[in-house]
């Protein structure tokens, strides 16, 4: 069950934290187990910092409850301390840093950040697919139709791996006409 985050809140009552939201039965505030974790982060989802926090999920596993909470923390990063050696390296070869973002709706976003030059990979095609597949699938396990299942699994596997392949290649293309390029996938921290 999702949350969105206008309607659950943290709260802090004689030194325990407690999640409140919205329920059909009304407000429900339910004890948070206090791990190492849980008061490191929990301050963070105050009130006063709402704009931290996203959508929280209950989740339920056996007879236990677990709630998901999103939080967006910045914080300040020391490249240089931190990777001394590849930041030495970076300085000495003047290498060009390209970032690589995943995700769904654009399969990746390749950006490289002097020069502030983007390209966005669509999901759509990779996502009509999917679910063309699986309507495929679905009416074809209603027919008890197993072989063909199988067969159209395979299809969509070699689809998928080729457009992988493919979506690699352009990714590479891009990044080879920039000096010394270093691809970064996903944790862009330190770009």
């Amino acid at each position: 069950m999702k949350i969105n985050n206008q309607n659950w809140n943290s709260i802090e009552k004689n030194g325990r934290w407690y999640i409140a939201f919205t329920s059909n039965m009304g407000k429900k505030a339910l004890p948070v187990v206090e791990t190492k974790d849980v008061q490191t982060f929990f301050p963070f989802l105050t009130q006063k910092r709402k704009g931290f926090r996203g959508t929280m999920e209950l989740l339920r596993k056996g007879k236990h409850w677990y709630v998901a909470i999103p939080i967006q923390i910045s914080s300040e990063l020391d490249f240089g301390k931190k990777h001394k050696r590849i930041f030495e390296n970076m300085k000495r070869r003047k290498y060009t840093s390209i970032g690589v973002d995943l995700g769904l709706r654009h399969i990746a976003v390749v950006s490289e950040l002097l020069s502030g030059r983007r390209q966005f990979f669509s999901g759509k095609e990779v996502g009509y697919m999917r679910r063309h597949f699986r309507s495929l699938r679905r009416s074809l396990g209603k027919a008890k139709a197993l072989r063909v299942m199988k067969r159209i699994g395979k299809k969509e596997r070699q689809w998928m791996k080729d457009y992988n392949r493919k979506l690699a290649k352009d990714i590479v293309d891009l990044s080879l006409q920039f000096d010394n390029p270093i691809i970064k996938m996903e944790a862009l921290d330190d770009i």
